[in-house]
């Protein structure tokens, strides 16, 4: 393996390794009752196909396009 190929596969690590941990920092908190931005009940469905959610589907569609536009942290 040539160096350029062990410092890219570092980069890669070290670049995976939060993301990872993230995710599984997320899951294993529970769902909250109600949606962190609006306020109203996080459906039952929701909670439990997405263990650790904060926000309604309808917020967390709004947060996720903005934090693609670099507009939410």
């Amino acid at each position: 393996m040539n160096p350029a190929d062990i410092a890219q596969d570092r980069e890669l690590e070290e670049w995976s390794r939060p993301q990872s941990e993230a995710a599984q920092h997320d899951t294993e908190l529970p769902a909250a009752f109600f949606c962190e931005d609006c306020e109203i009940e996080i459906p039952p469905e929701r909670r439990d196909a997405q263990p650790g959610c904060t926000r309604c589907a309808a917020c967390q569609a709004d947060y996720e396009s903005l934090k693609k536009r670099g507009l939410a942290a």
